[in-house]
């Protein structure tokens, strides 16, 4: 019914990075426990992620 499309653009911050696990970590927590037989593509939960746009003097200020 549905094409199933996983697309991850990997960044090494971790606050972008977070997302990505975390919806990965839900879709398997939805579709474990899924009732037998079901076809799990036809399942999941999408995430998009719209990481706010900083200079690097504010995110600077932002880690400390």
């Amino acid at each position: 019914m549905y094409d199933v499309i996983q697309q991850v653009w990997f960044n090494n911050r971790g606050w972008i990075a977070s997302v990505s696990y975390m919806n990965v970590m839900n879709n398997l927590i939805l579709r474990s426990n899924l009732p037998k037989g079901t076809d799990t593509t036809e399942y999941g939960i999408v995430a998009i992620n719209h990481p706010m746009k900083m200079t690097k003097e504010q995110l600077n200020d932002e880690a400390l």
